[in-house]
């Protein structure tokens, strides 16, 4: 569990919400100063916005220590765990694994799915950015891209380098995947990889000829090694 937060709160208390004027959090490593409404007439909804400072991502997931500065926005409604959530930050700055971190961006999710705005991270010399959305309810619509110099920003106990990106679209019954990727000694748990090169175009919908071509030397998996893997799919 995460370790005990304090609170302190200034409001006040009207017959269709309650005005947050100032919300003092401390936990997570840091603090947060924000402002904001709990409204419950005519409907449900909350808003909560300021700054976050010192926020230490370890604390919520192990072997990621960091102090990251960033301005945020959040809101949701209805109430409880089937409201959507909208959580957008910007102006991130500070440490992660004891290298410089950025970032900026909106994510929201709905019962539906996903959607990215703009997401943009950058940790050292690894970029990750995202934007569209994806779920099972609605089209697919999603670009991505991933420049890592070391995994090990992306996954505790990971390493090696990777330059990923790609889109998605059509729907989860029937995807549309598009991407390229280029990697070199690759490491995850019981999965090693010396070199990966893939370039992969796939149509499920059958509106158009799919395409595939995939080598990978020296796989390791669970003990077992295969030298070389080549597919190619046309």
């Amino acid at each position: 569990g995460f370790d005990p937060m304090a609170l302190d709160l200034h409001g006040r208390l009207h017959k269709e919400f309650l005005g947050i004027e100032h919300l003092e959090v401390g936990g997570f490593g840091g603090s947060a100063q924000l402002a904001g409404e709990a409204r419950w007439k005519p409907a449900e909804s909350w808003t909560l916005a300021g700054k976050v400072a010192r926020f230490d991502p370890g604390t919520i997931r192990s072997g990621f220590p960091g102090a990251l500065d960033f301005e945020m926005k959040a809101s949701g409604a209805p109430f409880g765990a089937e409201g959507t959530l909208d959580f957008a930050f910007s102006n991130l700055r500070g440490k992660l694994r004891g290298t410089n971190a950025s970032g900026s961006g909106r994510v929201v999710l709905q019962t539906e799915g996903f959607t990215f705005d703009r997401l943009r991270f950058r940790a050292g010399n690894t970029r990750l950015s995202v934007h569209g959305h994806v779920g099972a309810k609605r089209d697919l619509d999603l670009d991505f891209s991933l420049d890592a110099d070391n995994l090990a920003l992306l996954a505790e106990g990971a390493r090696g380098q990777l330059q990923a990106s790609g889109q998605l679209g059509g729907t989860s019954e029937a995807p549309v995947i598009r991407f390229e990727a280029k990697g070199s000694g690759i490491a995850h748990q019981d999965l090693k990889i010396d070199k990966l090169s893939a370039r992969v175009n796939l149509d499920w919908r059958g509106q158009r000829e799919s395409e595939a071509d995939i080598a990978i030397t020296r796989l390791t998996f669970d003990g077992r090694e295969l030298t070389q893997f080549n597919a190619k799919l046309e």
